[in-house]
């Protein structure tokens, strides 16, 4: 029942938070909409890092070697995205 609880107050927080700075979004050009649905969107896919850990406690690997490759994963996602969408990594780096 807690686990809802704190689900259910991190969607409340997360709802002012978007709210709160939607109409700046709107001053500055940028579509509020999209920004909350690409936020629920994310919200979505990485809530689904449950299975792989959940499936990794239950084969035995030790939690800590597999947070490590699942954080080194995301470091170099993160990594490689941020150098797509900024065209190089000269303009990354600036």
């Amino acid at each position: 029942m807690q686990v809802f609880g704190g689900a259910a107050a991190l969607v409340i927080g997360a709802t002012i938070l978007a709210w709160a700075t939607a109409g700046h979004a709107a001053s500055t050009g940028a579509n509020p909409k999209l920004g909350i649905a690409a936020a629920l969107g994310a919200g979505v896919l990485w809530g689904t890092q449950y299975i792989p850990y959940r499936k990794a406690y239950i084969s035995g690997i030790t939690p800590l070697s597999f947070v490590t490759a699942i954080a080194f994963g995301e470091l170099v996602s993160t990594i490689v995205l941020s150098v797509v969408f900024a065209g190089s990594f000269r303009s990354l780096s600036h």
